[in-house]
Parts: C-alpha cells; sequence; structure tokens
C-alpha cells in the first residue's frame, strides 16, 4: 500500500530533500552531523543556542560564494562592508564565520540530499588573508 503526501498524492511528490548536514568549525559549531533530516523539521532552543548558526550553515553550504560573508552581516543588521585588499579587511570580513574565531581553521558546510543533490562548500583564509573557497556539486552522486 502506498502511503498518501501531505497534499494527498500516491507516493512521493517529487521534492528535493536534504537529508544530511554536516558543519565543521562554523559559528558556534565546532563539529555538527545531523541525519535522517524529515521532510518537516522544527527548530527549537534557547537564546543564542545556535539556532540562526543552524540555518546560516544550511543557506552557506548552498551557496559557495565569497559574497555569503557579505549577506550575512547584512541579514544580521551589520551592514554592508568594502572587502579590500588588506589583512584587517579580510579577518573583518570572515572572523565571525569561524569557530571561535579562530580563522587557523577550516569551515565546512556539507549537504547530502536526494536524487543526489549534494553540496559541500569548504573555506580557509590563506597566509594573506584571502579566502578560499571550493564548492563541490554532486559530491556523493
Amino acid at each position: 500500500m502506498m502511503k498518501r503526501s501531505l497534499e494527498g498524492r500516491e507516493g512521493p511528490a517529487g521534492y528535493l530533500m536534504i537529508e544530511r548536514l554536516t558543519v565543521k568549525n562554523f559559528r558556534c559549531y565546532e563539529s555538527l552531523d545531523l541525519e535522517k533530516l524529515s521532510r518537516i523539521n522544527i527548530v527549537v532552543g534557547e537564546n543564542a543556542s545556535g539556532k540562526t548558526a543552524f540555518l546560516e550553515s544550511l543557506f552557506f553550504a548552498a551557496a559557495g560564494s565569497p559574497e555569503i560573508a557579505l549577506r550575512f552581516r547584512a541579514l544580521r543588521g551589520l551592514g554592508m562592508m568594502q572587502a579590500g585588499r588588506t589583512r584587517a579587511s579580510y579577518e573583518a570580513l570572515w572572523r565571525e564565520l569561524f569557530f571561535n574565531q579562530n580563522q587557523n581553521s577550516t569551515i565546512l558546510a556539507r549537504i547530502q540530499g536526494s536524487a543526489s543533490n549534494n553540496y559541500e562548500v569548504e573555506v580557509g583564509l590563506l597566509p594573506n588573508f584571502q579566502p578560499i573557497i571550493s564548492r563541490v556539486r554532486r559530491l556523493f552522486g
């Protein structure tokens, strides 16, 4: 017997789902690995417990662009900033994204999804503090 979807359809409705999220050295998460995510997930917790950082990690993994640091600042009401080519400018832009603001580590955000829709973003800083971003699509498929 086929199960009915929430919309009343029989069988799967064809939605792309996030099945697993792995995050390392991002904001308040030194290491986070969530599996078996459902179609509907409710995120609850105390103030400053990581709910926003969790949602940002999903956005970060899917975006894969240096522009993401600027968007996070704007979404948090911190305003836009001009990224110059100085060490101080790169530190100011990227510092808050790293766990414990440790820019010697590397941020990893990986989404494993249904239908081989998988994304991975890795961010580190070179000695001259320019960001290195690599994005791999269909990593597991």
